[in-house]
């Protein structure tokens, strides 16, 4: 038949199967209409088909169908920016579980390192930093005055210590350094 009408749009099978009419208030409100416009139609005991009524009719669903494929078209791209924003809440959440984890063993290292003189607990780096050779965590207040230019660099990039404008002497570094894992240096 000429008058027969394909349904084109995208599939119904990625639509949210929980969602409720009250989601949808213009297409409850056009199901109603074509409800309405049905009845009107097939009023009365006897059916006279009408080519008029039958145009009106497809037209209705016609329009239904692509306020349809518009609210599904709508649901998707809104359950795709839900969906990134779980994605970026999970890896903020996962972020600051890291960095607290970091904080707490610092935090721990630190008060260790000021209770004592000899042996020095080490400071992890920081996550999403470059790790420092392990070699070079200096253990003792001595091996804090022998730390090259270079090492306490290394150190700094692993925990994010800036240490301001340019040509810092090495032993402001060392001092920074010190005062970062909780033993306060100075040459």
């Amino acid at each position: 038949m000429a008058d027969d009408p394909t349904v084109d749009g995208p599939s119904l099978d990625n639509v949210n199967p929980t969602a409720q009419p009250s989601s949808y208030p213009d297409l409850a409100q056009a199901i109603d209409s074509l409800a309405q416009t049905m009845s009107r139609a097939l009023q009365g005991a006897n059916v006279v088909v009408d080519v008029q009524q039958l145009r009106t009719i497809l037209q209705a669903l016609q329009q239904t169908n692509h306020l349809l494929n518009q609210l599904i078209q709508q649901g998707n791209e809104r359950d795709q920016e839900m969906k990134q924003r779980m994605d970026s809440i999970e890896n903020n959440v996962a972020e600051l579980r890291s960095n607290s984890n970091w904080e707490h063993t610092t935090s721990f290292a630190r008060t260790m390192n000021a209770t004592r003189t000899d042996v020095i607990e080490p400071v992890p780096p920081k996550p999403g930093l470059p790790a420092y050779d392990p070699e070079i965590f200096p253990r003792t207040v001595g091996q804090m005055s022998r730390l090259t230019e270079a090492e306490c660099d290394e150190l700094a990039a692993s925990w994010g210590i800036r240490f301001g404008p340019r040509n810092v002497s090495v032993s402001m570094k060392r001092e920074k350094i010190g005062y970062f894992i909780g033993q306060p240096y100075s040459d």
